[in-house]
């Protein structure tokens, strides 16, 4: 895409932007073209970890809920306002099962904080540190007694549709 190329030359976007918005035009053509679904480029990682919960692969703590031991990974806590994910260990997991699955990871090209910003973009994030000294997606919670920097989502973000 020249447009994006001359962007980045002229210095009105760096390399993350440009790829952030290079993948998300790649995305809408290709939705556009099979005439699937939505164009939200998120829904991939949505359905991923949605995968993962099912197989008992992650699992997402309530308020009451004991913290549970084997294999499953705990990826975030859902609350009254919303559902606090754990960003980083959300990407690898799912990022590993799109791998196991044979399946290419359409946001594995961006960097974690852009598919961050790919999550704030298309609605998902309800907060965010973006008006504090650090721009952030992520946000400080405590959650199980330890300060931690979480996603903080909209509880239905794992809900299937």
């Amino acid at each position: 895409m020249e447009w994006l190329e001359f962007a980045e030359q002229i210095g009105a976007l760096d390399s993350e932007e440009r790829a952030y918005y290079q993948h998300r035009a790649e995305e809408a053509v290709m939705t556009a073209i099979l005439g699937q679904g939505s164009a939200d480029p998120t829904s991939q990682l949505r359905r991923l970890l949605r995968h993962a919960l099912a197989t008992g692969q992650a699992h997402v703590r309530t308020p009451d809920s004991e913290p549970q031991g084997g294999a499953s990974e705990l990826i975030g806590w859902i609350r009254d306002d919303g559902l606090y994910l754990l960003g980083q260990k959300s990407l690898v997991l799912a990022k590993g099962i799109a791998q196991a699955l044979g399946e290419p990871f359409m946001l594995g090209d961006l960097s974690d904080q852009a598919i961050y910003q790919h999550l704030d973009y298309w609605g998902w994030l309800l907060s965010t540190a973006k008006s504090h000294a650090s721009p952030s997606t992520t946000v400080r919670r405590k959650l199980d007694g330890e300060m931690r920097r979480v996603l903080h989502l909209k509880a239905k973000f794992l809900d299937k549709g």
